[in-house]
């Protein structure tokens, strides 16, 4: 991480602040992490091998449903335990209409996702929580998601790694996940925190066509409020893909991926959205945002981008209402809103792209104590139908004075 000191006025400093609090004021995150539970269920004693050449499916199941099953009607909770020194093999597990759940992947110990393609259940992802409460995941162990053949079939089905649908009260800490199939962290939850979390993935560019993990995504955001932090993602996808608002994403380490990305966006109201104090290094994209061409009604607005370190990122700023494919038709999805202060990057390829449509065209973007250091287009910026206002920024801003 960068040692970078950020001077920030006091109007800047007051917008970051009132900004992370009203974040943070909107979380209640269940955190049970290292206290007792009334139910503790090691996979070992439901027939678990956990050599990682057996199929352990059952036996974890087992002490799934035998440990959260009963939780809502006794409002007791339930802790499931992979032990260490231990890997497990595993095809889908999945749980619904639990709470006050656990799932412990103890240090040293390996879950390991199945790459049996002709074998695995149709259109199931792996780890499941469905219209579940008060659910963490942690212990320091490894997720493997044995990526390899899958992202060989690009375009056929694959699993997500950790799926949670229509869940409130989500934590997932101290994990590492690796060479996951398909889209790492998919959570449609809110009140979610993701911390001290490890996703490693190739590239989807750069590397042999064998080695590349497309649609590697570390997390997709779809809940609200949520919280990422201290986080290192290098992978194939974006490192962050924010559907959703009141997300605040901050003091992590972006490698390679699509970078910090907000959509794409098809339709819908999003705001109070935050990437803060993040270090970039070898990303595809910095700052994205994304609407696709032809979008219906919609506005994303209250968008900050603070205290970022690039070096080797191929476009610094991306807004595109073109997304994604170029194509030119007309939309009705609105950007207003967009903050970008105290951006270093270095090495860069583009400078900044903001490709705004004529039918939508963007307003009060603000760019300040921006310092890009770009080659392509004379490593200047290139702005189209893009409104607002730059201070103590390098290249020269492109943008249109609003009227």
């Amino acid at each position: 991480f960068s040692n970078r000191t950020i001077q920030l006025s006091p109007s800047q400093f007051l917008t970051m602040v009132l900004s992370l609090l009203y974040t943070l004021s909107n979380m209640c995150i269940f955190v049970n992490y290292g206290l007792k539970y009334d139910y503790e269920c090691n996979v070992m004693d439901y027939g678990a091998k956990g050599d990682g050449k057996t199929d352990d499916t059952k036996a974890i199941q087992a002490a799934m449903n035998d440990c959260y099953l009963n939780n809502t009607k006794y409002n007791t909770s339930g802790l499931v335990i992979l032990p260490s020194s231990k890997s497990f093999l595993s095809y889908p597990l999945y749980v619904t209409k639990i709470t006050n759940a656990a799932f412990e992947i103890e240090s040293s110990s390996t879950l390991i996702i199945s790459n049996d393609r002709d074998n695995w259940p149709s259109d199931a992802d792996f780890l499941v929580f469905h219209e579940s409460n008060n659910i963490e995941i942690f212990g320091g162990g490894l997720i493997n998601g044995q990526g390899e053949i899958w992202w060989a079939n690009q375009g056929k089905f694959a699993p997500r790694t950790i799926y949670c649908h229509d869940c409130t009260n989500l934590l997932i800490t101290n994990i590492t996940i690796k060479d996951p199939p398909y889209h790492t962290l998919e959570l449609y939850a809110d009140n979610t925190e993701v911390s001290y979390v490890t996703i490693l993935a190739p590239p989807s560019t750069g590397v042999p066509p064998n080695e590349q993990s497309h649609n590697t995504d570390a997390v997709d955001v779809h809940g609200s409020p949520f919280w990422i932090h201290d986080c290192y993602f290098d992978t194939g996808d974006d490192n962050v893909a924010v559907h959703a608002n009141d997300t605040l994403v901050e003091n992590c380490y972006f490698g390679n991926g699509h970078g910090a990305s907000i959509g794409s966006l098809e339709e819908g109201y999003y705001k109070n959205i935050t990437f803060t104090n993040i270090v970039f290094n070898g990303t595809t994209n910095g700052i994205r945002i994304k609407s696709d061409s032809g979008s219906k009604t919609g506005k994303v607005s209250d968008v900050y981008f603070k205290n970022l370190s690039m070096n080797k990122v191929n476009n610094t700023i991306v807004i595109n209402q073109y997304y994604p494919n170029n194509k030119t038709e007309s939309s009705k999805f609105i950007f207003d809103g967009v903050y970008i202060e105290n951006v270093t990057a270095v090495n860069s390829l583009n400078a900044g792209l903001f490709q705004c449509q004529e039918t939508t065209p963007c307003h009060h973007i603000e760019l300040t104590n921006v310092n890009i250091q770009a080659t392509a287009n004379n490593g200047q910026f290139e702005c189209e139908y893009a409104y607002g206002t730059a201070s103590d920024t390098k290249p020269q801003s492109c943008l249109t004075p609003e009227s």
